[in-house]
């Protein structure tokens, strides 16, 4: 965002894989300057990537960057969830 002089992004996407939260967290302090994330994360016991996120680690990062969370929608049979988070202040 700094290096391309992004000043804020309304909407971000991540499926980085099971590196989703990864990617967020690397925004840094720039995190407030987004207003929604949609991101994908695993809900199964067996592991469908190493070292991934769990959900509630998502949900807890989320809610203390001031977002919440506004949507999970299944899929990936079930594996996975597209969780879709907003900013809580606006």
């Amino acid at each position: 965002m700094h290096f391309m002089n992004i000043q804020s992004v309304d909407y971000l996407k991540v499926d980085a894989q099971g590196n989703d939260l990864s990617v967020v967290r690397s925004a840094g302090d720039r995190i407030k300057d987004i207003k929604k994330v949609r991101m994908e994360v695993q809900v199964t016991d067996l592991p469908v990537y190493e070292g991934a996120g769990t959900k509630d680690e998502m949900l807890a990062y989320m809610a203390e960057n001031g977002f919440q969370l506004v949507e999970a929608e299944q899929q990936s049979h079930g594996q996975e969830q597209n969780l879709l988070f907003c900013r809580s202040d606006g």
